[in-house]
């Protein structure tokens, strides 16, 4: 009856404290495929985004959160793993494509205001990709905020001195 509960506190026994985040992915991507495997979605949703929190190189566990997003829990799990990829990504095209990719997950979901705040970040980070921009002004329109994608353009284009342009 409460085994989920004991498969949860068991993995983040083997987990705490370990250093190597390697070692601590896998553990735990694995753990998340098993909850799955064993109809506990819930936590198999809360260990694949504890996963990406610790190693966000598991894409495996990134595919687990997104087949698994489903109502408010679901599209908060797929905020948190889209803002981790992020925060892990080396350099602005890694940051937008994390962004982007979460703005299209969130799109698909009707989330329409969560995708675009990716949608923003991910123009924000990468301003001459014509894809982002058709995708920030799409959302936008979905959002019923038509202005975010003049204020974002306008904040990008007042970013750069004047003496260049945004490619």
């Amino acid at each position: 009856k409460h085994s989920h509960l004991i498969l949860r506190h068991r993995v983040m026994e083997l987990v705490d404290g370990e250093e190597n985040t390697g070692l601590s992915g896998r553990i735990l991507a694995s753990a998340a495929r098993a909850a799955h495997k064993l109809g506990y979605d819930d936590l198999a949703l809360e260990l694949a985004v504890t996963t990406v929190r610790h190693d966000p190189s598991r894409s495996e566990a990134v595919a687990l959160v997104e087949s698994l997003a489903e109502g408010d829990r679901g599209l908060a799990a797929l905020n948190i793993v889209y803002d981790l990829l992020a925060d892990a990504a080396l350099g602005r095209y890694g940051i937008r494509a994390a962004h982007y990719r979460g703005a299209r997950q969130l799109e698909e979901r009707g989330a329409y205001h969560d995708a675009l705040r990716h949608a923003i970040i991910a123009f924000e980070a990468v301003p001459g990709v014509g894809a982002s921009f058709m995708l920030l002004q799409r959302l936008a329109r979905q959002a019923g905020d038509e202005g975010a994608a003049v204020r974002t353009l306008t904040g990008v284009a007042t970013a750069f001195p004047t003496d260049q342009q945004v490619v």
